[in-house]
C-alpha cells in the first residue's frame, strides 16, 4: 500500500520535519474506497492495524467496505465524499480529524473509441481522476502543514 511521505518519520515537507504518531493507531484516509481497489487497500490497510476511513460517493458501496473491513475485527468509518466538489473534501478532512496516509484511488473512466469521445468526457474524466487526486492532496497536506505549525 502506498504511505504518504508526511507520514514517514524525519521525512520533511517545506522546512519543517513531520512525524507520525507512534504511541497511537494510525488512520488512513482512502478515496474511491466504495468498490475495486478502494476497497481492496481498505482491506489491506485494516488488516495491518490501520484504521481506516473510506470515502466514496456510493452509500451503498461504502456499507459494503465497512462490513467487509470490519468482519476481521479492523476499524473502519466511511464518509461520503465527492472528489470533485471542493467543498465536500474541505469538510471531510476537516471532520475527519488527524490523518496520518491518505491513499487517492476515486476515478472513473468508460471504454469507448477514442475518437467517438469528446470534450465533455474528457473534462469529467479530468476532473475526476486528476483534479479530484490534487484537491485532496492539497486539502490534507494544508492540514497536515496547519498541524505541525509549518503554516495556513
Amino acid at each position: 500500500y502506498c504511505r504518504s511521505l508526511a507520514g514517514i518519520p524525519g521525512n520533511r515537507i517545506g522546512n519543517e520535519t513531520m512525524q507520525i504518531r507512534p504511541e497511537q493507531t494510525r488512520t488512513a484516509l482512502i478515496t474511491g474506497a466504495g468498490s475495486g481497489i478502494g476497497r481492496a487497500i481498505c482491506q489491506s490497510l485494516g488488516s495491518d492495524g490501520i484504521a481506516v476511513v473510506a470515502t466514496d460517493i456510493s452509500q451503498a458501496g461504502l456499507d459494503e467496505t465497512v462490513r467487509l473491513v470490519t468482519s476481521d475485527g479492523a476499524q473502519c468509518e466511511s464518509k461520503l465524499m465527492d472528489v470533485t466538489d471542493s467543498d465536500d473534501v474541505k469538510q471531510t478532512v476537516t471532520e475527519t480529524g488527524e490523518i496520518d496516509i491518505l491513499v487517492n484511488c476515486a476515478g472513473w473512466d468508460a471504454l469507448m473509441p477514442f475518437l467517438e469521445t469528446d470534450e465533455a468526457f474528457w473534462d469529467r474524466v479530468i476532473n475526476l481522476n486528476f483534479k479530484g487526486t490534487l484537491r485532496v492532496t492539497r486539502r490534507l497536506y494544508r492540514a497536515w502543514l496547519i498541524g505541525s505549525g509549518a503554516g495556513s
